[in-house]
């Protein structure tokens, strides 16, 4: 049994396809096939049910890809320590970022990265909150970028920025002629946004605010933009929509007040992760990217400490 074998069978796993995982692993499917034969042969069982569409892991398979995926990142993981102890920006980092953040952050924080730690090999992923959460617990990303919801007591939160959440309005809607726009006004109105931020919006008041039946975990901000001009109703978003909002859409926007409502986004990693600096490259990035009254006061000051 070899490491490569292990990375092989953690590939096809991920990709469900032989050609895709030898492609990821930089192989050919018959050398990457061989090799997942191989230990097959040599473990005395079967990793992969082949006959199944799309390809799936057997029942004993799954097991055994839980052990080895746990392999594979500790094995990347002596690699980074080495890294850290050279004291070198190199190396890579599988990044997860959730659709509501990633539009506004991960375009220019991957430019800043590129920039300044040209070493640095990133692998972005964007995906929903509970995707994001198990491919981290996996192994399969390094760290990810989420709002708090206190939900992930095993893994480390590392605070990064804090955020409004601010209203989109309609054309024609009445709210356009305030200024600002009271979050208990709400309760008499569909409110379209991603389940998270309206969450907040009724938690932020006392009285029940009325919500859109409709769930929205994934996806474009813009596509809830269209949804509110179409149907009616008011559109939650973060701040951070302002720095991407196209002029005529602009007008539009409003703070909600009394009281702000806020969400808090925060960088996850797994327990046993040590890459600290890779850690420091990413909230150096983060504090380069995000206005700075926003940022986390120690990730500001001090850097990330693990």
């Amino acid at each position: 049994m070899t490491l490569q074998q292990l990375e092989y069978i953690v590939a096809v796993d991920t990709y469900r396809h032989f050609s895709r995982a030898a492609e990821a692993c930089g192989v050919t499917q018959p050398t990457l096939s061989l090799q997942v034969i191989k230990l097959e042969e040599e473990l005395g069982l079967p990793i992969f049910d082949r006959k199944a569409n799309p390809l799936r892991p057997t029942v004993a398979g799954e097991l055994l890809l839980k052990q080895a995926s746990a392999a594979v990142r500790m094995t990347r993981q002596i690699k980074e320590t080495a890294l850290k102890v050279l004291n070198q920006n190199q190396g890579e980092v599988y990044l997860g970022m959730s659709s509501s953040v990633a539009p506004y952050l991960l375009p220019p924080l991957v430019q800043y990265m590129r920039k300044s730690c040209p070493d640095v090999e990133i692998h972005c992923l964007e995906s929903n909150r509970s995707e994001l959460l198990g491919k981290l617990r996996r192994g399969e990303i390094d760290m990810a970028v989420m709002p708090d919801y206190n939900d992930a007591s095993d893994l480390l939160a590392i605070p990064l920025y804090t955020e409004n959440i601010i209203a989109y309005l309609p054309p024609l809607h009445p709210f356009l002629s305030m200024e600002e726009v009271p979050v208990s006004l709400l309760k008499n109105e569909h409110v379209w946004g991603y389940y998270e931020m309206r969450k907040i919006i009724a938690d932020s008041v006392e009285e029940e605010v009325i919500i859109n039946e409709t769930e929205f975990e994934n996806g474009s901000l813009f596509t809830l933009v269209a949804l509110s001009e179409a149907n009616g109703g008011i559109m939650v978003a973060p701040q951070t929509i302002i720095d991407v909002m196209r002029l005529e859409r602009y007008t539009n926007l409003r703070p909600l007040v009394d009281p702000v409502p806020q969400r808090h986004i925060q960088l996850y990693i797994r327990q046993d992760y040590v890459m600290e600096q890779m850690l420091n490259v990413v909230g150096q990035a983060v504090c380069q990217v995000v206005p700075e009254p926003m940022l986390d006061e120690h990730l500001r000051k001090f850097g990330i400490r693990l």
